[in-house]
């Protein structure tokens, strides 16, 4: 029997989050990041969210995740929110794909997927 241990590749993915602009000094090379569960008494929305939220800060691109006027948008906006829709649907349940069809806002995509756990993971209740 072989001492090797196989990590569940179904509960964590690598993710590349780098942009063209920022290539030469990306952003984040690589990050390790959980997969969401399907909503329900074995959702891990909670625990995701915070990984997930901590990654995006430390690359610079969780400004995108709140709703902002087209009009007021910095510059980067567009390629940032390109970059956290493209992370997003990557790293969720293909039950929880549903929530992300036909969306390219990570505002959007971000509030969906707390609505849709937010009975589950909290009791209804959001902190």
């Amino acid at each position: 029997m072989s001492n090797d241990k196989k990590e569940d590749s179904s509960s964590h993915t690598n993710i590349n989050l780098t942009s063209q602009m920022s290539a030469p000094n990306p952003k984040i090379s690589t990050a390790r990041l959980p997969i969401l569960r399907a909503p329900g008494s074995d959702s891990n929305y909670l625990n995701w969210k915070k990984v997930v939220l901590r990654v995006f800060k430390s690359a610079k691109v969780n400004h995108v995740l709140t709703p902002v006027d087209p009009a007021r948008r910095p510059a980067n906006w567009e390629e940032d929110n390109d970059l956290v829709c493209a992370a997003l649907v990557q790293i969720v349940d293909e039950a929880n794909l549903r929530h992300l069809a036909d969306e390219d806002n990570a505002a959007k995509i971000w509030a969906d997927l707390s609505k849709a756990h937010q009975d589950n993971s909290s009791g209804g209740r959001i902190y």
